[in-house]
């Protein structure tokens, strides 16, 4: 909100020679102001009065505003990125599925080459015991 005083302004401190040549912070009617001298732009001395709270307020707003949409912004990254990410996702997730696939077929072999071992090992042990048998035999009348 804008106060325009035409003339003097309200009354302040014993400034008037700096007045009509600076900003500065000033409180009017209890308010916090900036005031703006017109002079300095205009040449007329009349004296613009800037209420401080509105102004904090419209800059507190544009920030939000700025934070708000640096959130989305970001947010759409994310989506975007977890989206380009998807079909690598998938084709991990397949080849995990075809390597737990292989590694159950192999635990599977390695299961049946331990039972053919073992039944190997029962055999050689039978013809040794059998050989043994039979030579003892064959050189004993």
């Amino acid at each position: 909100m804008a106060h325009t005083y035409e003339g003097n302004p309200p009354r302040r401190e014993h400034r008037v020679g700096q007045e009509a040549r600076q900003m500065q912070d000033d409180t009017v009617a209890g308010h916090g102001v900036i005031d703006i001298p017109a002079e300095v732009i205009t040449g007329a001395v009349i004296h613009v009065g800037l209420d401080r709270s509105a102004i904090e307020a419209k800059v507190i707003k544009a920030r939000l505003m700025v934070i708000g949409r640096t959130v989305l912004e970001v947010m759409l990254a994310i989506f975007g990125l977890f989206w380009a990410v998807r079909p690598f996702v998938r084709r991990l997730s397949d080849t995990n599925q075809e390597l737990e696939t292989n590694v159950r077929k192999l635990q599977e072999a390695q299961e049946q080459l331990c039972m053919a071992r073992d039944a190997s090992d029962a055999a050689n042990r039978a013809k040794s015991l059998f050989l043994a048998n039979i030579s003892h035999e064959l050189r004993t009348p």
